[in-house]
Formats: C-alpha cells, structure tokens, sequence
C-alpha cells in the first residue's frame, strides 16, 4: 500500500503533480449541494392540497429536536427532564443532541419568525445539511482524482431508499455524517490536526461520535500500518518513522480527550448514558424496543433494497483485486470503514443512514485506477463516449430503470409514485440544468474563439438542454395525468440559470479551435443519462413522498392540546397510550408534564414494576396480574403485582389521558369507568368517523365508585 499522499498537490500519471483544486471544483460542489437540496425539497413536500403549515415532518423523534432547538434560550442547556417524569431524564438529564439543537436552533426561529411554525425551520435545516453532506462526498473524490464523478452523483441517486428516508427524520444524522466526512477528509489530506479538531467537535453535536469517531480513526490507522509492514508497492524501503499514522492516532486522541472534557454533559454521566443507549436499549436490548434497533427482516427484503450498491461495491472490489494495482491506504481504510457499517446495518437498521455513503465512497475510489487505465489508450479524446454510444448507453440504462421499478415496486404503486414525481417535472428540469451546467459548458468554452462567443455558445447549449428535459419531463407527466406542482411555480429559476450557463461559458472562455463534437458528445450524454435516469427515480422517489409523510394529524392535534391547556395547570401529568408519540405532545404543549418517551429502555431502567404497570394500562389489559424480574443487591428476584386501570391515578399520577385509534382497548375501559374518567373533547356525538384523539380528565378518588 502506498502511504505517501500530500494533501493538496497529488501525483498524476505522468510523474509530476499537481493541485487537484481549482474553481471549477467549487462551481462542481455548488451543483452537487443544488442537486441534493432540492431532491429532498421534493420529498418534504406534500399533496397541493394540504397547506404549508400542516405538512409537518416524517419521524417520531423529529418534533422532540425542532421543540428543544427552540425551546433553548428559554430552558437552557437543562440537567433534569421533568416532561418524562417515569423515566431516568427526571433524575439526571444528558442531552446527547445538545450541539445540533445549538445548530437547528437558528432554522427553527427563523422559520417562526417568517412562517409562525418551527416546523418548516427542521425541514430547511436537514435540505441544507444533506445537500452538504454529499457536496462533501463530491469533494472526497475531488481530493482523490476520481474520473467521471457526475456518474458517481447519478449512482448517488439510487441508494436505498432507507438511506434517503432515514436523512428525511429531523435529527443528528445528517450532521453526524458532515463530521464524518470531514475526517475522513482530514485524514486523506494528511491534516491531522483539522482532524483532531474535527473529532473534538463531533462529540459535541453528537455524542455517538465517541464511538464513530475512533472507528474511523482506527481503520485508517491500520490501514497506513499495514502499508507500512507490506512496504512500498514500488520497493522502496518504508520503516516505521515514516509512519504518518502516529501522528493521527496522537492528535485525534487529544480531540476525543478535549471533546469528553469540555462535554457540558461530560464525566460518569456520559459512560452510564452511553451504556444504556447503545448496550440497554440498542445492541443488547432485554425488553421490545424500537424498530430502528432491529435487523432488516425477511433479508430479501435487504437485498432487494440495497442490490444496486452492494453489487456496484463487489464488482468493483474483485475486479481491482484482480487487476491491480495495491490498495493505497486511504482506499483500504474506506474498505474497512465499509465493512464496518455494513456489520452495524446487518445488526440494526438505524445504521442504513451511513453505510450506503460510505459503501458508494469505497467503490468510486477504488474503482478510479481501473477506469483511468481504461482511458489511458484513447486519452487523446474526450470521453469514450460517442453520440452513438450515449444512445445505448440510455437504452441499457432505461431497461435497467424498468427493472427497478419492477422490482423495488407493484406495478400500480409505480404508476401513483410516477405521478407524484412528474408533477414536480419544473423541479427536476431545474435539478438537471444544475447537474449539467458544468460539463455543458466546459464542452462549450473549450472549443471557441473568445469569451463572448463561449458564453454564446454555452447559452444556447443550456437553453436546448433545458428545453429538451422540460419538454421530457412535461410529456411524462401529461401522460401519466400528473397533479399540479408545487415546488416551482415561476420560470424565473431557469432563467437565472441560463444567466449561470452564459457566466460560466465566458469566464472559462478560451482561444482553441472549435470542436463541435466534444459539445455533441457531452450534450447527448447528458441528455440521455437525465432521461434514463427519470423512470426509476420517478418511481422511487414518489413512493418516498408518499411513505414519509408526518404520521399524526396535526390539526386535530393542535385542537386537543387547546383544550388540554385551557383545562389542566402547568406540570399536570398527562397518560400517554404509548411512548414513541410522546415528541408531538411534548412539541405542542410543553407546558404539562408526561410519562414515558424518547426510548422504553429510559423507563424500564428506572423502575421495571411501573414500567409493567404503563404497559399493561396502555394497551387496555386491565385489571391483570403480573411477574417482574428485578434485580436487588446482584441477585434476581420475582415480584407479582396486580394492575388497575386506577394505576392511572394512583401509581403514576396523572390527571389527563389522551388516547389515540391504534389504542381503542383503552379508550373503551376509559368510556366504561364513568366514576374515574370523563371525556373531555371531542364531545360524545354521533359521528361516522371516529375521532383521533381522545381526551379524558381523571376524577379525584373521593369520587370514585370501584367498578
């Protein structure tokens, strides 16, 4: 393995080197950034008909962060969770999120400040940060010289769609990867301070990054030693001092150090959390848990899902096994750092959120050397490619597209996703006009006279690019009788963006001969990839809307919770039928008091007998006896307790009970005990619908008759 690697100037070919950067790099992470943003624009938008401040957000969890983002320059960074009163936060509070709600919390006011709802900050706040999250993997490969990335960022879009549902939740995730990245960054470039300090401020935004953060480290650390005790791929002597990897295990130590150190939650809080979080209710959990925390079953469903990447992965993997040359360090310690996450996917689903990044990262990296080696012969033209093979080349890649929506989707939930994703047709042409803007007009200025004719040219390029997507895009939705948009309603987007094309073409202008089929060739490429391209995108895509869309009706919510402030008094406790919805509640009214939330494992740990006791209520399996395992002084024991539906009352006192239609069970022991529980909104009216919600007040015992 070759360790040698300067950060900024690498070795080409030919002996001598060069800077991989230049402006054109930066107008390619802009375009990458506009692509990504505006792709998950389109998934948080909702039907037409649904107004702007009831789309809400995808997830559980992602009202809980958009209420503490906003709630922190009132509560502050807080050391008790009083809104979770049966759970470990009421004793000692580690907000393991404290530095992205830092982060959101800008979005989500000014979001308030402009619309009146934090919501829509959340949903700008994770548009921007996945954009740059795969600018980010756009400038990796910069780094590493990888040929042909606009396939790369094409491939990009068909990562499983777990991946893009995961990003679409308004939590850490998206900055945990920023951070990530920029260390696999800093270590590629040799920075290893940046990387230090990349570390350190991980663990501030996300307390995972204790654990992700030395995975990273360690792959690369033994990737660069195993170089070394293989030696120099060209035979070269290589001793151990010219180990550069020292210096990133010591540098990225003291990072960890000083980001446990200055934590404000830091010191014995942080290991007990962590070993709750990740062993309690993650890896080893000992009750039913989240989804998120088990594996992918059945596995085709996995396979399935995944099939794309991890073939391109494989493929690309034994072919450089086979062909050469050795793996350099940074290429075998994304191989580990692949396998790792794919290790973690396998074990918890949750983990889908960085493998496919990683797995796409891997495989374009190791694939660069064979493509260069394929295009070493003909480096005298422009791309392989001809107009005639971009025409097979759509006609194979469309016939993959139709397989893919065979088999990623029914046939009629095809037809319904197409139609949700050729409505937005305005969108698309926008996001394929930024996509192509840099190869259009590069192909374009490098062949022309002067500045004014390379603007020229590359106007009209971009004008007939444009109009050929547009006109495309706008069949396919006619054709398919596709609603009406709502993400681009003006032409004033795509005139900006021929404005950009002109710019462009006469800032790289220059004075070689003109070569119109390089401007062919690019031109038809992109075309043809951009239309190919549409079919399975425009199935998996528009399924995506679709699934993730907010989970509650937040109209009748906001209904019940006027109703529960103007009838109960601050930190009154509120029974909640389960503790996955406990976010929205707590993002509407924060000004009562809870029972369970954020994960079970939270009130299990605390008190296992009244953990038993919300489980049996909330389901409606009242009265019931039941066997509790605990465990005093080392040893386990068994306690028999028998639960009532006054357990409400007298066990965990609340005085409200707020009751949704996946727990009915509920619902009906609450309408039949008159004397402890009465319905408070809606109203008892006929209705052919049943209501969402429902909210009942608790008596006070002195009333109550035993039933």
């Amino acid at each position: 393995m070759n360790t040698t690697q300067s950060s900024i100037v690498t070795s080409t070919n030919d002996g001598s080197s060069r800077s991989w950067w230049s402006w054109w790099c930066l107008l390619e992470l802009v375009a990458a950034f506009a692509v990504f943003a505006g792709l998950m624009h389109f998934l948080y938008l909702g039907p037409p008909d649904v107004p702007y401040h009831d789309i809400g957000v995808p997830g559980h969890d992602s009202f809980y962060h958009i209420k503490m983002a906003a709630t922190l320059p009132e509560i502050g960074l807080v050391d008790t969770f009083p809104w979770l009163r049966t759970t470990v936060f009421n004793d000692r509070f580690v907000n393991h999120h404290y530095g992205f709600h830092v982060i959101l919390s800008p979005f989500v006011h000014l979001s308030h400040w402009l619309t009146g709802d934090y919501v829509p900050g959340g949903r700008w706040f994770i548009t921007v940060s996945f954009g740059a999250s795969m600018a980010l993997v756009q400038l990796l490969l910069m780094v590493r010289r990888v040929q042909f990335r606009w396939a790369w960022l094409v491939l990009c879009l068909l990562l499983p769609t777990q991946f893009y549902t995961r990003h679409l939740f308004v939590r850490a995730i998206n900055p945990s990867l920023i951070c990530m990245l920029l260390l696999c960054l800093c270590m590629f470039t040799r920075r290893f301070r940046s990387a230090g300090v990349v570390v350190a401020v991980s663990i501030h935004v996300y307390l995972g990054s204790v654990l992700f953060a030395p995975a990273l480290v360690a792959a690369m650390f033994v990737a660069g030693l195993l170089g070394v005790l293989a030696g120099d791929p060209e035979g070269r002597p290589v001793t151990l001092r010219r180990f550069w990897g020292w210096k990133l295990l010591i540098w990225c130590t003291v990072g960890w150090t000083v980001g446990l150190a200055t934590h404000p939650y830091g010191g014995v809080d942080i290991v007990e959390f962590l070993k709750l979080q990740v062993l309690g209710s993650g890896l080893t959990p000992d009750i039913p848990v989240g989804r998120e925390w088990k594996s992918y079953t059945p596995a085709w469903y996995f396979v399935r899902m995944c099939g794309l990447t991890i073939t391109i992965t494989l493929v690309v993997l034994c072919l450089r096994l086979r062909v050469g040359p050795k793996l350099d360090a940074d290429e075998f310690a994304l191989v580990l750092i692949n396998i790792l996450f794919l290790i973690l996917v396998l074990k918890a689903r949750r983990f889908i959120e960085y493998w496919p990044v990683f797995a796409t990262l891997c495989a374009a990296v190791v694939a660069s050397p064979i493509i260069e080696r394929v295009r070493r012969p003909r480096r005298d033209r422009w791309p392989w490619l001809t107009p005639v093979s971009c025409v097979l080349t759509a006609l194979a890649v469309f016939l993959l597209a139709l397989f893919a929506i065979r088999a990623y989707f029914p046939a009629h939930d095809a037809a319904d996703a197409g139609a949700r994703f050729f409505s937005e047709w305005k969108l698309w042409s926008l996001l394929a006009a930024c996509g192509a803007i840099l190869p259009i007009t590069r192909a374009c200025a490098s062949g022309t006279h002067g500045r004014a004719t390379a603007a020229l040219w590359a106007l009209i390029a971009g004008a007939f690019f444009c109009g050929v997507i547009a006109a495309t895009m706008h069949l396919f939705a006619h054709r398919i009788d596709a609603p009406p948009g709502r993400a681009v309603t003006s032409w004033w987007p795509f005139a900006a963006m021929l404005c950009g094309y002109a710019l462009i073409g006469y800032a790289s202008g220059t004075a070689t001969p003109l070569s119109g089929r390089r401007a062919v060739t690019v031109m038809s490429t992109a075309i043809a990839v951009t239309i190919a391209i549409a079919p399975p995108a425009g199935a998996m895509f528009g399924r995506l809307q679709v699934e993730t869309k907010c989970l509650y009706d937040l109209p009748a919510l906001r209904a019940l919770m006027q109703v529960l402030n103007a009838e109960s008094e601050p930190g009154d406790i509120v029974f909640t039928d389960d503790w996955d919805i406990f976010p929205v509640y707590f993002y509407l009214n924060h000004r009562n008091h809870y029972l369970v939330g954020l994960d079970p494992k939270f009130s299990h740990a605390k008190d296992p007998v009244l953990w038993e006791r919300y489980v049996c209520v909330s389901r409606g399996d009242v009265p019931a006896a039941r066997t509790v395992e605990l465990v005093e002084n080392g040893t386990t024991v068994e306690r028999k307790i028998n639960v009532r539906l006054t357990d409400i009352r007298d066990h965990f006192g609340a005085r409200f009970v707020i009751v949704d239609n996946d727990h009915r069970a509920l619902a009906k022991k609450l309408d039949r005990a008159t004397g402890f529980a009465e319905r408070v909104f809606p109203p008892k009216v006929r209705s052919a619908r049943r209501p969402p919600y429902l909210l009942y007040r608790v008596l006070p015992a002195r009333v109550y008759d035993a039933i």
